[in-house]
């Protein structure tokens, strides 16, 4: 411990991303201390959580659940270490899609993503106190390229919290696990964005997640508790999202001419893109951001049209169970 408020984790290789080995070593450390708790709270450090918000939602009445932003995904363990078939919900078309059966993986499971999630005192101990999970945190630090994203640790805690499940059948005291989501309270931040999977801080959400920047926490906690107005400019700064650092927009010259109306900025949601024009529309010199990069135009420039309808991916209503996993 280190002021209370930091843990630093036995035994774990730092390799500056999130790994098996590391959730596990998390997961076992929370179970020490699960006497004293009712649930365990797990959040990648981008995520802003609105506490007052998540106790309100949290149900009291499942001993076994599993709470958060979910999704699925087919699992294939040692030696592989890989997922399969990821989808926002449980039905089976980019599993089939991928042939995941064919190639070894497990029928999807629910897992909670990284942004939030939320397991509950009977389910930190099966995980943190499991000799087979240990050694298949174990295995895959020998054996996989934890930096690769298809290794995905939060794909690995579903697949672990059903096989635990299935395995507990024959004990005296068997995981029956509860499944909700809240995919719907889990956006990421948006800044010019705010539609779909991104929203503009409200104090809605229980989880606003993508906030890249330090700054960003204080500007969401401002808007949220403070009253501040959304500004998008000083958003996109402080989160260190949607623009890169050091960007011609963060200028105070052209924040000022977007206040005088004689500079503009569009937003696709669709495609990702930026766009701002300087001046008048037939005089405008454009800027365009597409994957961070900025480049100028010499054409010359109309108002963009507006976007085109966002159509964001379906969530999982409440209390959803996974199929049975295939082992």
């Amino acid at each position: 411990m280190d002021g209370n408020d930091v843990v630093w984790l036995d035994g774990i290789e730092e390799i500056g991303v999130l790994s098996i080995p590391k959730v596990f070593a998390w997961w076992r450390l929370a179970a020490g201390v699960m006497e004293h708790f009712t649930h365990a709270v797990k959040v990648d450090d981008d995520s802003f959580v609105n506490v007052p918000n998540l106790l309100r939602a949290l149900p009291a009445g499942p001993r076994d659940l599993c709470f958060g932003a979910l999704a699925h995904a087919g699992y294939y363990p040692e030696p592989k270490f890989r997922m399969c078939g990821w989808s926002w919900n449980k039905n089976f078309g980019a599993w089939r899609r991928l042939k995941c059966e064919q190639r070894g993986f497990s029928v999807p499971n629910a897992f909670p993503l990284g942004a939030l999630q939320v397991l509950s005192r009977a389910l930190v101990l099966a995980v943190g106190t499991s000799r087979a999970v240990q050694e298949f945190s174990d295995a895959a630090n020998l054996s996989a390229d934890l930096r690769a994203r298809d290794s995905n640790e939060d794909v690995a805690l579903g697949y672990w919290l059903a096989r635990l499940s299935r395995e507990s059948r024959s004990s005296g005291t068997p995981l029956n696990v509860t499944y909700v989501s809240v995919n719907h309270r889990v956006p990421n931040l948006g800044c010019f964005r705010n539609g779909g999977l991104y929203k503009q801080a409200t104090r809605d959400p229980i989880v606003i997640h993508r906030i890249k920047g330090h700054a960003g926490m204080g500007y969401v906690w401002r808007r949220l508790y403070e009253g501040a107005a959304h500004d998008p400019l000083l958003c996109a700064r402080a989160a260190e999202i949607e623009l890169p650092k050091g960007a011609t927009l963060f200028s105070p010259s052209f924040e000022a001419k977007l206040k005088a109306g004689t500079a503009w900025l569009h937003f696709d949601q669709k495609t990702n893109r930026l766009t701002m024009g300087f001046g008048t529309p037939r005089s405008a010199s454009i800027f365009e951001s597409a994957s961070g990069l900025f480049w100028r135009g010499n054409r010359s420039a109309t108002a963009p049209p507006p976007p085109p309808p966002y159509s964001s991916p379906p969530y999982i209503s409440p209390y959803v169970s996974p199929p049975s996993p295939k082992w």
